[in-house]
């Protein structure tokens, strides 16, 4: 009898270590920090750094001149730009040559802004006008800021 309750009770804890082990679907928590590095990772949304993630906004006040404004290396970190009180055509900013850089650009001067990298054609923003630019490398000769988006906008105030 015993011999039998010893072995009706290693089956029950069989069948039940078995249904757990059927319920794990997923790897465990991945606490490294390097996100997007595996993709198993990525795809699986297991990240611990982006609980409140913000972005940051650049301005840049153009006191009724031309010119040229580059981004400095904190202004290339932010995701939105906003200009105002441009003097006349031909203002232009300069962003890093560098794929996969995105902004958002708020144009608020009076006159087109034209956003580029150094030496290149870009697109030209509008005034009133927010265009979210990227900057795209299709072939080496090409490789510029491009509209991906764009919208009219009036701010009163």
């Amino acid at each position: 009898m015993k011999r039998f309750i010893a072995l009706a009770l290693v089956l029950m804890f069989m069948v039940a270590a078995t249904g757990y082990a059927e319920e794990v679907f997923a790897p465990g928590r991945h606490n490294t920090g390097k996100i997007g590095t595996s993709s198993k990772y990525w795809a699986n949304g297991y990240f611990t750094n982006l609980a409140n993630a913000k972005v940051s906004v650049s301005n840049k006040d153009w006191g009724s001149a031309t010119g040229t404004w580059t981004l400095s290396a904190t202004e290339q970190k932010s995701s939105i730009l906003y200009m105002t009180a441009c003097g006349n055509t031909g203002s232009s900013v300069i962003g890093p040559s560098e794929t996969g850089r995105v902004y958002t650009v708020f144009n608020r001067c009076g006159y087109a802004v034209t956003f580029k990298k150094s030496g290149g054609t870009g697109v030209s923003i509008g005034n009133n006008t927010a265009v979210t630019v990227a900057y795209l490398t299709l072939s080496t000769a090409t490789a510029d800021y491009v509209p991906i988006a764009s919208a009219a906008f009036n701010i009163n105030y």
